[in-house]
């Protein structure tokens, strides 16, 4: 985050990953799904989004889903700038492999090993159950349909259930100043 975030305070024309990771890991989002998401998709009323195209594994093709969003990803929802040309802007108008370039990238640059964007994924979903979410509750924030896709992104064993981790996350004040970014 720390490299990110100094990224963008030195030049704001750079890409707001810390926005886009921080988005990751509360929401359960793919990068793609990341990028693609638009201010229509987002129904403030009932706090829902529509994941368009979201991977489906048994097929080439993927499925729009209508999934959860989580108190922590609507917060990031709420840095970004709304006033774009049109409703239906893309709330994240970066290119998804280029977000996954960087975020490669500046693992290698910062020494870190075995760590992939969808990691992010994996921890939100780890969270959500680890702070006593079902299911069913935690597959409509990850649009997963089964248990056994969704089986695989939870380790209890080793985790203190009931704890939320980030309930004092020390990243958000930094994530929240730099991000006023130009509308």
């Amino acid at each position: 985050m720390e490299y990110f975030i100094d990224q963008s305070a030195t030049d704001p024309r750079m890409i707001l990953i810390h926005l886009i990771i921080t988005y990751a890991m509360f929401s359960a989002r793919r990068q793609a799904e990341v990028c693609r998401i638009t201010w229509q998709d987002f129904d403030d009323r009932t706090n829902r989004q529509m994941v368009r195209n979201m991977k489906n594994p048994s097929k080439k093709k993927g499925r729009d889903v209508r999934c959860e969003v989580t108190t922590e990803a609507r917060r990031v929802l709420e840095i970004m700038p709304k006033s774009r040309s049109g409703n239906s802007e893309i709330i994240f108008p970066f290119n998804a492999d280029t977000v996954g370039r960087r975020f490669t990238d500046a693992c290698k640059t910062l020494g870190i090993e075995d760590l992939h964007f969808h990691n992010l994924r994996h921890e939100a979903a780890h969270r959500l159950f680890e702070l006593g979410r079902t299911i069913p509750q935690v597959a409509s924030i990850t649009g997963h349909r089964s248990w056994k896709s969704l089986a695989r992104y939870t380790h209890m064993e080793n985790s203190e259930y009931g704890l939320d981790k980030c309930a004092d996350w020390s990243w958000w004040e930094r994530v929240e100043n730099i991000s006023k970014v130009e509308t």
